[in-house]
């Protein structure tokens, strides 16, 4: 950047002050009238006897730093203010201190308890200016003086710069400043503002800065500070793309930008995830159209309100960004996405936030960034690369570092299991967060690797759903006789094939959940229990679905006619029922379907084999369309034998005559709300349950609550973890009046 000046315009016209620095409320305030002699009279606090005449005094004059100053019998050491008497009383800068002015002998008011709205040192009462005089004398670093005295002090260093110009003093004021932000920043107001002063500082003595993007904060921004704004402006004129940290810079700025919990608790994880996913979705960056806008000067805001400026330069004629939405909302995509995929380890840090740099924490992480991580984890990738059998529950949480060897495997380490291996690439049958059951002490389960590009916990459609039941039912009768045979294994993993409708990520997890079923028999006692309660029809039903799947390739190998033989019976149908099935779903082949093997007969002439086909795959396009057209039916049928008689059902809310209070919300969400409005906390167990029995998977469930919350409400109304907290301040509205 070329040489930059301060332009200041100088006016009656007070600028609006934003934001309050004390705890006092802002006093009324008149215009001060307007003496004979054509000068304002002091304000002074009630009750304050009046000044006396003042005298000629020392002329006003800046200290600069390092010289030493006497003001009422207290030495202020390190000069850096304004000192000296003046009648101009209606323009004498608040930050003056007039050694004519009476100060108190004693009773400092340290509290600030009569300095007013805007501290001005000529209308303060005497013993506020003993109070601040003994801190200046002080060394100007007491934590608990009011925060008025050091914005008294602050206003002068400003001038100084921002009035005067004097920029050779600028090293030694900002330094100053920044020495009381490490003590007073905890105010908000003076954080504001004195940030402001040393970003206008960096623009003016340091023409790179816009060079490189500020460093990123969670804080939430009311506007983008001037360095992003002239960075931005600069990249836009020049037409080069934004980069990853351009991105997150503006991305984080923007007062519209929300960051949920995952985010701000794990800010560094989140920021680091944001770079790699922004590259990897723009790899040439990301190009910006420039807007017909353009900065001008930029506006500053002086804290002590006694005079106005702005700062122009080679800026002015740069595009002024402030006001674009699409690059931000392309940047938001992807930290929506990083967020979600923070969640997991999010939820880790909110139970147990000194352990974050534990292995269970580090596997929680998303699969870039666990690139650089400990030797631990890179242990756990060989041992999952060389996993070929289910294995024992307690072995995979001992070698997750969840549990140790003997641990009673529950709910919450199971999940934990679950997520540590989603940021691994692998996916866990069964897995809890989609429906599974908590394996028993000593049980086995089904580690996978994930399709490249799929998460293990997709939206599962109805034909997954379907294919799923269906193979816990076979593998019921399977385990009938204590005794899995190899020809019975390979029929439920062909099952598995035949599948229609499957994308790769729920045909992965199919496969796995085959797997599993062979190695732990499902319960056939309970299976029994609830198809006792089915009509005929039902079961019949049922049965043909299962034929379908069988002779979805066109054909039903021997084993395969035995196994529907005890599904059949299982089923309570007559043997006679199967093979009119059978040959229902083979009608429209010219082939014959094969039910039994026929009975040896002598040799003769052999009756040649049919033609080979050609290469390729030729699908029976009706009989597909029957088996679609049976797997909604079947799935809901299935759903109802196997759900878990532990979790509550929620009945639907009847229809109402009047505006639902939770429009916008679907009637399972909905559902959902009114039930979780009756508590203020939810066991993670207990909300994951009363999900399922809405049909809703927890994660989505979360989601689409709060999204539908922040439309309405600006804010959250669930809060992810274990409990899961529930917002009732913002359900209090949707109640009512109270009668």
């Amino acid at each position: 950047m070329d040489a930059v000046g301060w332009a200041l315009l100088l006016g009656g016209a007070f600028l609006v002050h934003r934001g309050m620095r004390g705890a006092k409320n802002k006093p009324d305030r008149q215009p001060l009238p307007i003496s004979s002699a054509g000068h304002r009279p002091v304000p002074r606090p009630l009750g304050q006897p009046p000044s006396p005449a003042r005298a000629p005094g020392s002329p006003v004059r800046w200290v600069p730093p390092g010289e030493n100053v006497e003001i009422n019998g207290l030495v202020i050491p390190g000069g850096m203010l304004y000192v000296g008497d003046t009648d101009r009383v209606w323009d004498a800068p608040k930050c003056l201190v007039q050694p004519s002015l009476p100060v108190a002998r004693s009773d400092p008011d340290r509290l600030g308890q009569f300095i007013g709205y805007w501290p001005n040192y000529a209308s303060i009462d005497p013993r506020s200016r003993l109070a601040y005089l003994q801190w200046l004398a002080g060394g100007r670093c007491d934590p608990h003086i009011n925060i008025g005295y050091v914005f008294l002090y602050f206003y002068g260093l400003e001038r100084r710069l921002a009035l005067d110009e004097a920029m050779g003093e600028a090293d030694a004021i900002t330094a100053e400043v920044r020495r009381l932000r490490d003590i007073y920043a905890g105010n908000r107001s003076f954080d504001g503002y004195s940030a402001d002063f040393l970003q206008a500082i960096d623009l003016l003595t340091d023409p790179g800065v816009c060079d490189r993007p500020p460093p990123p904060t969670a804080d939430p921004s009311y506007g983008l500070p001037s360095r992003l704004l002239l960075g931005l402006g600069r990249l836009v004129a020049e037409g080069k793309p934004l980069d990853a940290d351009w991105a997150l810079a503006w991305m984080l700025a923007h007062p519209e930008t929300r960051l949920r919990t995952p985010a701000r608790r794990a800010f560094d994880e989140f920021c680091a995830l944001f770079r790699i996913r922004f590259s990897a979705k723009y790899p040439n960056g990301l190009k910006v159209n420039p807007p017909k806008g353009t900065i001008g000067a930029l506006p500053y805001r002086v804290a002590s309100n006694d005079f106005q400026a702005s700062i122009r330069g080679d800026f002015s004629d740069w595009p002024n960004v402030a006001n674009m939405t699409k690059p931000v909302n392309q940047a938001r995509e992807v930290a929506e996405a990083c967020m979600t995929e923070l969640e997991p380890y999010s939820r880790f840090l909110g139970r147990s936030p000194e352990d974050g740099d534990s292995l269970q924490a580090q596997l929680l992480l998303p699969s870039e960034l666990l690139v650089e991580a400990s030797g631990a984890v890179a242990g756990v990738r060989e041992w999952l690369l060389n996993l070929r059998e289910p294995t024992a529950i307690e072995t995979l949480l001992a070698r997750l570092g969840i549990a140790s060897d003997g641990d009673k495997p529950g709910r919450g380490h199971v999940r934990a299991a679950a997520e540590a291996l989603d940021g691994l690439g692998y996916g866990l049958e069964p897995d809890v967060r989609l429906g599974g059951r908590v394996p028993k002490p000593g049980e086995k389960v089904v580690v996978f690797p994930l399709p490249p590009g799929v998460r293990s916990q997709p939206d599962l459609g109805s034909a997954y759903q379907a294919a799923a039941l269906t193979l816990g039912l076979c593998a019921v009768l399977v385990h009938a006789d204590s005794v899995v045979t190899p020809e019975e294994e390979r029929h439920l993993l062909k099952l598995v094939e035949d599948s229609l409708h499957l994308t790769d990520g729920e045909r992965a997890r199919l496969e796995a959940h085959a797997r599993w079923l062979i190695a732990e028999a499902p319960s056939l006692s309970q299976f029994q229990s609830r198809l006792a309660g089915l009509t005929e029809g039902r079961r019949h039903d049922l049965a043909r679905f299962v034929v379908a799947v069988a002779a979805a390739d066109g054909h039903v190998a021997v084993t395969e006619v035995r196994l529907l033989e005890r599904v059949y019976k299982l089923l309570g149908l007559e043997a006679g029922r199967l093979f009119s099935d059978l040959h229902a779903f083979g009608a429209s082949d010219d082939e014959p379907v094969v039910v039994r093997p026929a009975i040896p007969v002598p040799e003769g002439k052999p009756i040649p084999l049919p033609p080979k086909p050609e290469a390729g795959v030729v699908l029976d396009i009706a009989r597909i369309e029957r088996i679609r057209s049976d797997t909604a039916k079947v799935s809901s049928l299935l759903s109802e034998i196997f759900v878990d008689e532990t979790m509550p059902a929620v009945p639907e809310p009847e229809p109402r005559d009047e505006p639902s209070p939770f429009d916008g919300l679907d009637r399972r969400h909905e559902a959902l709300l009114q039930e979780l409005a009756s508590r203020t906390e939810w066991p993670r167990t207990d909300f994951e349950q009363l999900c399922r029995s809405i049909d809703l998977l927890p994660g989505g469930a979360l989601e689409g609550l709060n999204e539908w919350a922040f439309e309405r409400f600006d804010d959250a109304i669930v809060e992810d973890g274990d409990p899961v907290v529930v917002n009732q301040s913002l359900l209090q509205p949707l109640a009512g009046p109270t009668p």
